[in-house]
């Protein structure tokens, strides 16, 4: 025993360097077992990140909600607070009395219509309502295109059962009509699922690249909605502030021009084809239209021609003469009118609808 407890001992030294032995020597874990760790790992991450994505989608959905809509006031206009199944959108709506003797005027349009900042008794219709006395209903949604404005008259021309339809008009209808066109611009673009018409039928679209397949996700999830949205917000005003380097500027810029050339005609065929199914459904209500820039001036003057449309000319080119003259129409930096600009719109449109009101009692 002695021998066996010394240090000098052959068989204790060997016992020693046994133990030391194993325990130095690396523990081996099989394939099999690295394999489970890691989809474990795997496994983890995947659902920590579906929780995180359900946890956004929650509370996206409960701070955009119809509840909240309607008592918190900061949210009024926000993405989700304007979205429209079948418009994409939903517009500014201002309807008279529908049971009303007096001559009845409905009124279609975009942004211009809408009033963009403008006060409401200050806006060209109601120059009609004041100087006329004609019983109003009009629906006006900022970027609206044809379509839209088509839809917007299919849904309410049986119940106003309308004297008269007036439609406004603008240069980016052409763009808004057109996905192929919109979805290369920032400009025009209000990053929003819009109906458009593509080979005779409605197809809903996201305005940009892969339209087709964001508009499936962005349907279904709100929270990739607006985060998309907000994506694409943020480019276009890092292009605006000049913070995208040039050489994709140039590339952006030549891709836009492209696209010019090689729709921008098929556009205008979409158009008209648009504003003959606006004529189609009013039957022997008449139509007026007025445009409020003066960019493609010519298409519409066609168009309008064409479709036996009354197209009150002149309004953009009276505008644009105040404003040679040093008096602004419009609000500094944009093309919206001010509210001079309203009511020269008005007035000009009230000579045109007071004889078709006259004609109308003869």
């Amino acid at each position: 025993m002695a021998d066996l407890a010394s240090d000098r001992s052959p068989a204790y030294r060997q016992g020693i360097y046994t133990i030391t032995r194993c325990e130095s020597r690396p523990i081996r874990m099989s394939q099999k077992n690295k394999k489970n760790i890691a989809a474990v790992r795997v496994s983890f991450i995947c659902g920590l990140l579906i929780f995180i994505f359900i946890l956004c989608e929650i509370s996206v959905r409960l701070v955009y909600s119809e509840y909240l809509h309607s008592h918190l006031k900061h949210l009024k206009g926000s993405l989700f607070s304007s979205c429209d199944k079948k418009l994409g959108w939903k517009g500014k709506r201002v309807f008279g009395d529908f049971n009303s003797k007096k001559y009845k005027v409905f009124v279609i349009g975009d942004s211009f219509t809408h009033g963009c900042g403008v006060r409401e008794e200050a806006l060209y219709y109601n120059v009609l309502a004041r100087k006329l006395n004609v019983e109003l209903f009009v629906y006006g949604g900022p970027g609206y295109g044809t379509l839209q404005e088509y839809m917007v008259l299919d849904s309410y021309i049986d119940v106003i059962k309308p004297h008269l339809i007036i439609l406004q008009v603008c240069s980016n209808d052409f763009i808004n009509n057109m996905w192929e066109l919109e979805s290369v611009r920032f400009h025009n673009n209000d990053l929003m699922i819009r109906p458009y018409l593509r080979e005779g039928k409605v197809d809903y679209l996201y305005p940009k690249q892969f339209g087709k397949l964001k508009m499936i996700i962005f349907s279904q999830s709100k929270f990739l909605y607006l985060s998309g949205y907000s994506l694409e917000k943020f480019i276009a005003m890092a292009y605006f502030k000049n913070y995208i380097p040039d050489y994709i500027k140039t590339k952006h810029r030549e891709a836009r021009r492209k696209s010019y050339v090689k729709y921008f005609d098929e556009a205008t065929a979409v158009t008209r084809t648009l504003f003959g199914k606006i004529a189609t459904r009013a039957r022997h209500v008449p139509i007026i239209a007025f445009q409020a820039n003066t960019r493609e001036h010519e298409r519409f003057k066609k168009i309008f021609k064409e479709l036996n449309i009354q197209f009150i000319e002149e309004i953009p080119d009276i505008l644009q003469q105040k404003e040679n003259e040093g008096i602004s129409t419009s609000f500094p930096g944009q093309t919206h009118w001010n509210e001079l600009g309203h009511e020269l719109a008005g007035t000009i449109l009230c000579g045109t609808v007071a004889e078709l009101i006259d004609n109308s009692r003869n």
